[in-house]
């Protein structure tokens, strides 16, 4: 239904103005109530009258702002009976038009608007069409790429993009069909696959609708507007009907506003119209300049039929100060077209300097270094004004991230303001939630996954707030902080049996989990279980392979997130159900509708998979918006452009003024070039240029401005608003230098906040602990980290801390390691004194059953398990060399030497790989996964990793169990890699091993001596000889404050 009325206007109403640089609401009240807006009116002595008087304003923000003018301006006078108030729109005149014309319209009999189309069904049926479309097209000869992979990603944003299409052009009133007659048939293949897809909207969503009985949601509007319109005209109120800072960029109101300036005892009052204009200027904004603030106007006026002389302006009694009439003419200079800036060059013959820089001194220029700084300052002015009883502020940008950052700011000094925009559904903590529980199924239940759901405020599992977390937290230590191998909470349960089972069976664990008590794990293991419970809805659902309603999902989901956050029984007897925080707040009700809204029964049937589903809750869940905020402040505000409008502040920031925010670039439409966009009707980026810098003008001339902007963003520099390059430049012209400084130094607090103070070098850490706690058993490897960093040793064994592995950490070399050691551990257990027939099929048997339980892990099952077997297949022919003429073979034998010093005994301790025992002789081996071992090799020989040479120390002194005391005659690292070399044999050449092993014990007990004085202390170094890649506690020693300072380091 097309929005096209003829109106007589030899009898109209009255046509207004209220200029930029006057409060527009309290002007409208004062106006009203004294008589000047429609003659014969008694609103000025009359009280009662008001109730006959219809007023429309653009915002629901504006409607409660003249509320409080009107009190304001009547409160000497005591009670009011206040006119009907309504907004025309909510948030953008291209948003939700709540334009009431039910109560207008309840005579007319003959009307019938069919009702709208609900959001979801919109979004599933559109979806169901993409993917109609994307299997005809994959099955056509002319194929489409990539039709028949499409992913429910890519088809839920194809849908919601095309649902964006059909908005904006049903919001101009305009017909798809013309789509169709913008290139000729052959213009190209591509053209005509898009006009296929076009379709979509063009024939086959009309013809759904038609079915359904349902229009659009904009179309609903634009007939609520036209029969109201139509109502206006046949049927004239008696009350005077004013439209009041409506500026008619949609076609729908444009039309409304015909019709009130059709009645008699219409008022139509404009925002902000530049009468002072010229002739020519008018004439070329009207033709060649749509960027203008003032064009929009203008064209409102030329479908008026009315001249701009003819308008009439609205003023208060008392004159505007000089600087602010000064103020809004400079603004109309700044923003005239750019063809006319040449008349720049004249301004200083035009204006007063003295007058210009008292205006423009307003006007307060800040250029940030950053976002975060950029926030930072403009929540310092919001602070400020927050501290002068009687100031009121807003911040107004079109950047939500900043606006966020402002809210927080202010939020650490206790002042909560209600951001406009409202908040995204997904970002608040039930949204948050619900994809928590949906993620964890969808990833199968990951560490990270099920740590980032138990740890939400939300999730109690009939726990206590401290319970869930106290045994969330034993669950993470005792198994999410593992290597993961998969499995979903089957495998986590496994998990947690086998690390219970090995804690009984004392194997080695971290300190961690030996602090684990009783009741931990027994609340672990039952954790556990309740997440199986509450999961089954959606786990039986993402188990099969077929399709399943979507609603099934929906219901799953609803079912599980309730079961996760219901809180333990209450205690009072008539409490028999569990409670949650699901849906309490504004949050709580925006969550309860959405799922209502995708559990209505109505809902088209709609067919998905498992993987298709979160995605699909995503798109549908993105549109919406939280507004809510604790207790807000009276008077400090974040506004968006629109709902600025018509607002005045006695502060007003204006944020994120980079190009391409504000304005904002244009998105280029997915299907159609801008030519065709204009082709078809739709408005130009420019125009959408021209309704911000309207709006940026009228929020300029506030009596106190700050404009803000942020020289970098995601570490990339940015441009200056259009608009502040042309304010700069009219300074420039009228030589008005920018002040430097600003009063009070927002920038320089602002720096003074961020800035750390000088840093003090500091020394190493060199704790001296006491004698008695000083450790007095390690292991060979401790030995080779108490000479490179003895630091460490003063944290693990001393302060007993021991890094956590990372959450759900991949397989790593060290795991890879303890494989292949059990595996050849067994083998020679197996076959001590001499190999079997079949090597290689004795070790594979060994390697299948150890590498059964992380089968599941991709790198292990295609990576370590066949290089294991080549290593395998190479050691087949080396085991026999290895032996040699030994009588047995042993592996993974304890050992230990007790060495004695004044200090007291001191135990070393070890554990060999493989001993090869002779008659007379032992040769120790130890295995590595490296594939490369000369420089292992070399820093053995040297003395930097004595490894060998230490287990070499404890056979000789007959340490070992059930080994006598023996020489040995060889000293060997086996490298295990499975690379290329699959396998090497890298023995330690030296000249005579006793003596060295002599040499070691020596250097040993003196290294034990060393630390048994009180004074020596357990210095953090770095040493060239040494590598310190794996070294957890360097973040405790501070290595980076210190290293750069101390020269002496690298030769200790």
């Amino acid at each position: 239904m097309h929005l096209k009325q003829t109106i007589d206007i030899s009898s109209h109403g009255r046509l207004f103005t209220i200029e930029s640089n006057v409060n527009f609401l309290d002007l409208v009240a004062t106006s009203v109530l004294d008589g000047r807006l429609l003659a014969n009116n008694k609103a000025a002595t009359d009280l009662f009258c008001l109730t006959n008087w219809t007023i429309l304003l653009p915002t629901q923000r504006a409607v409660r702002t003249i509320r409080t003018a009107f009190l304001k301006a009547k409160s000497e006078k005591g009670a009011i009976l206040l006119p009907n108030i309504r907004p025309i729109a909510e948030g953008d005149e291209e948003a939700t038009l709540i334009f009431s014309v039910a109560d207008s319209i309840s005579n007319t009999n003959d009307l019938a608007i069919p009702p709208a189309i609900d959001k979801f069904e919109r979004h599933l049926v559109l979806m169901q069409l993409v993917q109609r479309w994307a299997k005809t097209m994959a099955s056509s000869k002319n194929k489409v790429v990539g039709t028949s992979e499409m992913t429910a990603s890519q088809i839920t944003r194809l849908a919601g993009e095309l649902a964006d299409m059909m908005d904006k052009v049903e919001i101009e009133n305009l017909s798809l069909d013309r789509i169709f007659d913008l290139v000729p048939e052959d213009y190209a293949v591509h053209w005509q696959k898009t006009v296929e897809f076009l379709q979509i909207i063009a024939t086959w969503w009309p013809l759904y609708l038609s079915a359904s009985g349902c229009i659009s949601p904009t179309e609903r509007r634009n007939r609520m507007i036209l029969a109201e319109a139509d109502r206006l005209s046949r049927s004239p109120p008696k009350g005077p009907v004013v439209i009041a800072g409506v500026t008619g960029s949609v076609p729908a109101t444009t039309n409304l506003i015909k019709t009130v300036y059709g009645l008699t005892n219409g008022a139509i009052i404009l925002p902000g119209l530049d009468k002072k204009l010229t002739k020519g200027d008018l004439r070329d904004i009207i033709a060649n300049h749509p960027e203008h603030p003032q064009y929009r106007l203008l064209l409102l006026l030329k479908e008026l039929g009315v001249q701009i002389q003819d308008v009439q302006s609205l003023k208060h009694n008392y004159a505007a100060p000089l600087h602010s009439n000064t103020k809004m003419r400079l603004i109309s200079e700044v923003l005239r077209p750019a063809p006319s800036t040449s008349h720049w060059h004249t301004l200083h013959e035009r204006f007063s300097p003295k007058q210009a820089q008292t205006a423009l001194d307003t006007i307060t220029y800040l250029a940030l270094p950053s976002e975060q700084d950029e926030a930072e300052a403009i929540a310092l002015i919001l602070r400020q004004a927050a501290e002068h009883p009687s100031q009121s502020a807003a911040l107004v940008t079109p950047n939500r991230i900043l606006a966020r950052r402002v809210g927080v700011r202010l939020e650490s000094w206790c002042i909560n303001v209600d951001d406009s925009a409202g908040r995204p559904f997904s970002q608040t903590m039930l949204g948050t939630f619900l994809e928590l529980v949906i993620n964890a199924v969808a990833c199968n239940y990951e560490p990270c996954a099920i740590m980032a759901l138990l740890k939400h405020p939300l999730c109690r599992l009939k726990r206590t707030a401290s319970s869930i977390r106290r045994v969330s937290h034993a669950l993470e230590i005792a198994v999410l902080r593992t290597s993961y191998f998969g499995h979903g909470l089957d495998g986590l349960e496994q998990s947690l049996e086998k690390t219970a089972q090995n804690m009984l069976n004392s194997h080695q664990q971290r300190h961690a989990i030996f602090r684990l008590e009783y009741q931990d794990w027994n609340e672990s293991f039952e954790l556990i279980q309740d997440l199986r419970q509450a999961y089954t809805p959606l786990t039986l659902l993402f188990a099969r392979p077929n399709i399943s309603p979507l609603q099934a999902f929906t219901s799953a989901h609803l079912q599980t997130a309730e079961y996760l956050a219901a809180k333990p029984l209450k205690a009072d007897a008539n409490s028999k159900k569990n409670t949650s925080e699901l849906w309490l707040g504004e949050a709580g009700k925006v969550g309860a509708r959405i799922f209502a809204g995708l559990l209505n029964s109505e809902l088209p049937e709609c067919n998905i998979t498992c993987l298709d589903y979160p995605e699909i809750y995503r798109a549908l869940i993105k549109k919406e918006t939280v507004n809510s905020c604790a207790s807000p402040h009276p008077r400090i505000f974040i506004w968006g452009p629109y709902e600025a409008r018509l607002q005045r502040p006695d502060v007003i920031i204006l944020g994120s003024l980079n190009e391409g925010i504000w304005p904002k670039t244009m998105d280029p439409n997915p299907w159609l070039s801008r030519t065709m966009l204009s082709d078809i009707g739709l408005p130009t980026p420019e125009e959408k240029i021209g309704y911000a810098a309207h709006d940026f003008s009228q929020l300029l001339c506030v009596d106190k401005v700050y404009l803000t902007r942020a020289e970098m963003s995601n570490g990339a520099p940015t441009v200056p608003s259009r608009w502040l390059m042309r304010l700069q430049a009219v300074r420039a012209s009228l030589e008005i230098k920018t002040p430097h400084s600003a009063q009070p130094p927002w920038l320089e607090w602002v720096r003074l906040r961020n800035a750390a103070k000088p840093s003090v070098p500091i020394k190493r850490p060199a704790p001296k602990p006491l004698l008695s706690l000083r450790p007095r058993e390690l292991s060979v490897s401790d030995v080779e980290t108490w000479i490179a960093n003895p630091y460490a040793i003063f944290a693990r064994h001393i302060l007993k801390l021991e890094a956590l592995p990372r959450l759900g950490a991949d397989p790593d070399a060290s795991l890879k390691g303890t494989i292949i050691h059990k595996i050849l551990g067994i083998y020679l257990k197996k076959f001590p004194t001499q190999p079997p027939t079949d090597i290689a099929q004795e070790l594979d048997v060994i390697a299948r059953r150890l590498f059964h339980e992380f089968r599941s892990n991709p790198r292990i099952a295609t990576f370590w398990i066949e290089r294991f077997r080549r290593f395998a297949t190479w050691f087949v022919y080396e085991d026999v060399r290895l032996r040699g003429d030994s009588k047995k073979s042993l592996s993974e034998i304890s050992g230990a030497v007790v060495i004695n010093t004044p200090g007291g005994p001191f135990t070393l301790k070890a554990r060999a790989d493989r001993i090869d025992l002779s008659i007379d002789y032992l040769v120790i081996s130890d295995y590595k996964t490296a594939s490369n071992l000369t420089n292992l090799t070399a820093r053995a020989k040297a003395g930097y990793s004595p490894q060998l040479l230490l287990e070499a120390l404890i056979a000789k002194h007959g340490g070992f169990s059930g080994l006598r005391a023996a020489p040995v005659s060889k000293l060997r690292y086996i490298s295990a890699a499975g690379g290329d070399p699959a396998g090497a044999i890298n023995e330690l050449k030296i000249e005579n091993i006793q003596a060295a092993i002599l040499d070691t014990e020596h250097e040993l007990t003196a290294l034990i001596r060393h630390f048994d004085n009180v004074n020596t202390p357990y210095l953090a170094t770095r040493r060239p000889q040494f590598h310190y890649d794996y070294d957890v506690y360097a973040h405790l020693a501070r290595i980076s404050e210190w290293l750069g300072e101390n020269d002496k380091v690298g030769a200790e």
